[in-house]
């Protein structure tokens, strides 16, 4: 049992990346969605929870439902102009208000600000008032002045998160701040992690050295511990899991004596050793050893040798400008005076003025905010949670406890808004009493009762099905227990090493349903009809929505978004991609064998019935006549092309180790040791894709060999690279590099992890991971082989890695015909004694040969083609190609319009006209009026796009001079 919940977001992540000239202003914000997807903007309100949002993308308006948002996040820049403000009031539950102090008795405490104005908070919601300027807070803050300390890392590792904290999910990483730290002072640090923590905070020089008598705070295994020279005590336990600490320490540098002690002022350790008496330029170094670590706190402080109390009710303490202390409860603050009153013992005042005040504590920090109230944070650390109850262009107003009225905030330098993102978890107090019920009182009815109680508060959860299935499992209720095991697995619930070794369901296994209900789980997810969403690209991220046709605006196609009721036109300038998941390439392959490369980067499928001198007679799908080109329009013609290879059904897939150590069957391949999968010839294409899937929390290597020789002998050759598996990240490795390339992973709340790969072969290799481009490399040795081979290296114990999604073929903006390049190049010079009659043509034969020459004609039997001085006849079956190596791109059409991608990258430029009944009309400057089904569309191209890695196929092969004829000898078909 055990299956603790996560929640499965409906993500469609596409595989694909694409570059183009910024399509973001530098003014315009990022709408998120909670399911990752984004766009470009800017707010126009906020209304019953429904924000109408502009986007350069489309010509009007959208209004959405703010229940899907995560975020709106603002352009920043680490050199802003700030708000100078003298205080900074933090709440109890960890909010930051900067302001001026204004007054202040028993009850209120009122700051008046550029971005609030005059407001007046509750006394008793407050932790700690602090000077901004005097107190020295390095974090919260930006990234701004820290640089990593090892070469393998970038400072992009490390982030300023939208709160102001520095984080990183980078392991073994090492970040340094330059600070000066006076002889006697107070370090204030806070730390938190998502999963067991590994780190090391301390002083060093600026090289990064320990300094002589300095300190160290790390982790060892579970236990945090104060270090100096050979010296340690422990400070306290760290549990296995999520956490944080927030530590004073109080260093003396001149007697070697440290302190630590909680936030509040109790002693938690204490050490001394050899003074720090070191002149040099030091500072803090932060090595996080292992993933998801953020620096929550970082504050240098004047310190008078005096360790402070802990603050109890009616009671306030007082740091001075100077590092004393002052106990005793403040009664007020006097405007005019600038005089703060404190009474200590009875009858007993004292005046503090303000400018000497630099913290006030008045009570402990309690919890955190709740995750589902909206937050607001500014560039100057300003953070505050709460109900959104307006939004404009300019200003923000909030319902927050810590006013009676709400509160207004100007966006000046607003770095974000989070907007409500309440997860789903089950209560921790219900689950220990479930497992009682389970485990020592077996007591299955009232534990299914409990389980029951939860499906009505989460109906979406697959966890409770299963755990429901295991009661019955040991109630011997062995239909009922077979009936909700594969209602889990239908939900998500797809966990096969958990149900096969779980034994709560040990009454199960002799029944053959129990095998059919592992097998189930084992194939992926099916999408339902609601999942499969068309999704629109640009530069900055994605947007899951659906095209649709727009009637009586300029532009015929719009498009609507998630959690919006109305569609909207798109701006046909804007630089941006949509793709198509409900595209079923409807072009019949019979009726158009062909592929036609034309000079202005179209590749569209066809049939050539025939070429004469001038023209070319063709018939595409999408004219109901054949049509005529002009020659000069032509750069290539394919006649054969590599098939695609999709799934694992094909009968050269070979699966490698132990049986025990792997599934396979046509859609999914498991493996679940060390263990191999190969296929002889999958990369004669261009293109790859798979997804790797695994447990969160499993640990793997794998290698991944392109292009090998042999891919049965391990040590043939190949280029090979390794993956690596973590938490919270997916890195692989290049052949003969050290660095890996990392893709950050979302890793929380969530019980399995995918990594969709997407592997271009053309004259580079370039690896994107989940979209995002992991690594480019320059291909430059010729390829050894056409195999490849996925080697499970390491695993971890009773784990399972699975592939599916696997495909390869030709991308369509890809030559088929590849010959080597000595042969091409040899193929594209032109001896002196062609050089007044150069070839205009090469063929190509299936089996690779070139013949460069003249193309007379061409119909659907026989090829006519001149070389050498002399005409030959080529039967059309055995002609693999044809290149045109005149150069006449300046007899090509521009672009225009849009471009529709019509499956495996066949282009088609058009001038959209209308899109009625789920066909697109359109003008091509080529082909004359075109008629194109949606459902034959798998891509839709705006604003001119082109891949950054897109060249037009075939348009380097361009005729070369040379001063000497060189010795050679054509091939011949």
């Amino acid at each position: 049992m055990n299956a603790k919940g996560g929640h499965k977001s409906l993500i469609l992540a596409v595989i694909g990346l694409f570059a183009s000239n910024c399509l973001q202003g530098d003014d315009d914000l990022r709408l998120k969605w909670v399911n990752g997807d984004s766009l470009p903007g800017q707010i126009k309100s906020f209304t019953n929870k429904t924000l109408t949002w502009a986007s350069p993308l489309f010509s009007r308006n959208l209004a959405i439902n703010a229940k899907g948002l995560e975020s709106i996040v603002f352009p920043t820049t680490e050199d802003h102009a700030g708000i100078p403000e003298t205080f900074r009031i933090v709440t109890l539950g960890g909010d930051r208000i900067m302001g001026n102090l204004k007054a202040m008795d028993i009850d209120t405490l009122t700051i008046e600000s550029a971005r609030h104005g005059r407001i007046e908070l509750k006394r008793n919601k407050i932790a700690f008032i602090s000077r901004v300027e005097s107190s020295n807070l390095i974090v919260p803050g930006t990234i701004k002045g820290w640089q990593p300390l090892n070469s393998d890392t970038d400072i992009r590792h490390w982030s300023s998160s939208t709160r102001g904290h520095i984080q990183t999910s980078r392991a073994r990483s090492k970040i340094f701040k330059a600070l000066n730290f006076p002889e006697i002072g107070e370090l204030e640090v806070a730390l938190s992690w998502e999963q067991q923590p590994g780190f090391t905070f301390r002083f060093v020089r600026e090289d990064g050295t320990p300094l002589a008598g300095g300190f160290s705070l790390e982790t060892w295994d579970d236990e945090l511990v104060i270090m100096k020279g050979r010296q340690f005590e422990s400070i306290s336990k760290i549990p296995n899991q999520p956490g944080s600490v927030h530590l004073r320490i109080y260093i003396n540098r001149k007697s070697g004596e440290i302190t630590v002690c909680t936030y509040d002022g109790r002693k938690l350790a204490g050490i001394s050793g050899e003074p720090d008496n070191e002149k040099s330029r030091r500072g803090i170094l932060l090595f996080n050893k292992r993933q998801n670590l953020t620096l929550e706190t970082l504050r240098v402080a004047k310190w008078k040798n005096q360790i402070p109390k802990p603050t109890t009710e009616g009671r306030n303490r007082l740091h001075t400008t100077e590092g004393g202390l002052i106990y005793g409860l403040v009664k007020s603050y006097d405007a005019a005076s600038k005089m703060l009153l404190i009474e200590g013992e009875p009858d007993d005042f004292q005046e503090l003025p303000i400018d000497q005040l630099d913290t006030l504590h008045l009570s402990p920090i309690g919890n955190s905010p709740s995750k589902d109230l909206m937050q607001i944070s500014f560039l100057d650390g300003t953070v505050l949670h709460g109900t959104l109850t307006g939004l404009t262009p300019d200003k923000a107003t909030i319902r927050h406890s810590i006013s009676e009225n709400p509160l207004t905030c100007t966006l000046v330098d607003c770095r974000e808004i989070r907007l409500s993102t309440r997860a789903q978890k089950l209560p921790e107090n219900l689950q220990q009493q479930f497992e009682m019920l389970v485990r020592e009182k077996k007591d299955y009815d009232r534990a299914g009762e409990l389980l029951k109680k939860w499906a009505g508060q989460f109906p979406g959860d697959a966890t409770i099905p299963y755990n429901l299935a295991c009661i019955k499992a040991l109630g011997g209720q062995i239909d009922e227990a077979f009936a909700l095991l594969g209602k889990s697995i239908k939900m998500g619930f797809r966990d096969t090493a958990h149900i096969k070794n779980d034994r709560d369901l040990t009454n199960l296994r002799e029944d053959p349903r129990f095998e059919q209900a592992l097998n189930s789980s084992r194939e992926p997810e099916p999408q339902s009809p609601e999942e499969i969403l068309d999704v629109l690209h640009w530069e900055g991220g994605s947007n899951q929505g659906t095209i649709t046709t727009m009637q009586g605006d300029d532009f015929p196609i719009g498009w609507q978004p998630m959690g919006t009721t109305e569609a909207v036109p798109l701006v046909k300038t804007a630089k941006i991609r949509v793709v198509r998941h409900n595209a079923i390439n409807g072009v019949n392959k019979e009726d158009t064998p062909n592929v036609l490369f034309l000079t202005n980067q179209t590749a569209i499928p066809c049939k050539i019935l025939q070429i004469d001198k001038n023209e070319a007679r063709v018939k595409t799908p999408f004219n109901r006549e054949p049509i005529k080109l002009s020659q000069d329009l032509i750069k290539a013609i394919e006649f054969n092309r590599p098939g695609t290879i999709i799934g694992f059904g094909d009968e050269a897939w070979r699966f490698g180790g132990k049986q025990s150590s792997w599934f396979f069957d046509e859609k999914l391949a498991t493996f679940t040791k060390r263990g191999q999968l190969t296929h002889p010839t999958a990369l004669q294409g261009s293109s790859i894709r798979f997804t790797l899937e695994w447990k969160t929390g499993t640990y793997f290597q794998m290698k991944l060999r392109l292009f090998a020789d042999n891919v049965e002998v391990s040590g043939s050759p190949a280029m090979d690279y390794s993956i690596y598996s973590s938490t919270s990240s997916i890195s692989i490795q290049a052949p003969g590099q050290v660095r890996r390339h990392s893709v950050r992973l979302d890793y929380k709340n969530k019980k399995k992890q995918k990594a969709h790969f997407t592997i271009n072969c053309t004259n580079q290799i370039e690896i994107l991971i989940n979209g995002e481009e992991a690594l480019t490399q320059d291909i430059t040795k010729e390829r050894p082989g056409t195999g490849i081979a996925f080697s499970m290296s390491s695993l971890s114990s009773k784990k399972n890695v699975s592939i599916s999604e696997f495909s390869a073929d030709m991308r369509g903006d890809q030559p088929a015909i590849y010959p080597k390049k000595d042969i091409l190049e040899k193929v594209l010079t032109i001896p002196r004694i062609l050089k007044s009659n150069p070839p205009h043509h090469v063929i190509a034969a299936p089996n690779g040969d070139l013949l460069r020459g003249k193309l007379i004609s061409l119909d659907e039997e026989t090829t006519t083609f001149s070389s050498k001085f002399r005409d030959i006849s080529i039967p059309r079956n055995r002609v693999a190609g044809i290149v045109w190596l005149q150069d006449n791109n300046e007899h090509a059409e521009p672009l225009g319009g849009i471009r529709l991608i019509l499956g495996e990258s066949r282009s088609l430029a058009v001038e959209p006209l209308s899109f009625k009944d789920n066909i697109l009309y359109g003008q091509s400057p080529v082909f004359g009026h075109c008629r194109i089904p949606l459902e034959d569309i798998h891509e839709i191209h705006l604003g001119n796009f082109v891949q950054s890695n897109q060249m037009n196929p075939y348009s380097d092969w361009k005729l070369k001079d040379i001063t000497e004829q060189p010795n050679q000898e054509e091939d011949s078909i």
